[in-house]
């Protein structure tokens, strides 16, 4: 007798752990849902807003042949302008490019139809930055006493094309929130903003206002690489957050 009340006594407990389990997972299972729901659109959002913000970045390096370079630019002491055809004719494709020194400091610059204009001041080595989002030069004023010189004097190294996440398009995404968020809304059947902020700047400034309080948010920072209107490569984050 003792053994069977004590398998009843097993038996009944567990029924009771069960029904406590299924009592739980009723009271919780719709805001595990809701937290699962919320963490998909986080990750769908990330993924849009990453894709609609990059664009591609192609680099050229440019080394000059000092020793066939005449007298006269070889020995400047101050700024010459020269001028060259642009590489693969990069020059017709893009509006603008952004050239820099070996120390990746700007130098003044000027593209003329599909040749491009710059500052020399004795340096063996340039890249030149070309992208459709680089839509401001370090600008070369003055070309009309531009030398032009021809390849013989310099060689084409190596031309890189890579997608960079760009710091326009985020803010271009930004500044369109109001056109883009109600059929962002609708698909991800919630509210959501987003933000953009650099590595050593303040936190983002939100368009869409949380009003009320008492709200669950639900929100991701994920750092990014990203090219700045000067052609550098910055770390930062992208902010969202859903509620």
């Amino acid at each position: 007798m003792k053994k069977r009340g004590s398998h009843v006594g097993i038996t009944l407990s567990f029924v009771i752990f069960i029904v406590f389990v299924g009592f739980l997972y009723i009271i919780f299972e719709p805001s595990m849902n809701i937290k699962q729901d919320k963490e998909l659109a986080l990750e769908y959002l990330e993924k849009e807003l990453i894709e609609s913000s990059t664009a591609e970045l192609t680099t050229v390096s440019i080394l000059f042949n000092m020793s066939s370079l005449n007298d006269t630019i070889f020995n400047s002491e101050t700024d010459l302008c020269l001028e060259i055809k642009s590489p693969e004719n990069f020059g017709e494709l893009f509006t603008y490019a952004i050239v820099k020194n070996e120390e990746e400091n700007l130098i003044a610059s000027k593209k003329e139809e599909n040749n491009l204009n710059f500052n020399f001041t004795n340096q063996s080595f340039l890249k030149i930055y070309y992208s459709s989002e680089l839509v401001e030069e370090a600008l070369l004023t003055e070309t009309a006493d531009c030398v032009f010189i021809n390849k013989t004097n310099y060689s084409i190294g190596h031309i890189q094309k890579k997608e960079y996440i760009f710091k326009s398009k985020i803010l271009a995404l930004i500044g369109d929130y109001y056109t883009i968020s109600p059929n962002i809304k609708n698909l991800i059947n919630s509210e959501f903003d987003f933000g953009f902020t650099d590595s050593e700047g303040p936190p983002p400034t939100w368009t869409n206002e949380i009003k009320d309080v008492s709200t669950s948010v639900y929100a991701k920072e994920i750092p990014i690489q990203y090219i700045d209107e000067e052609a550098n490569i910055k770390s930062g984050y992208l902010n969202i957050r859903i509620w």
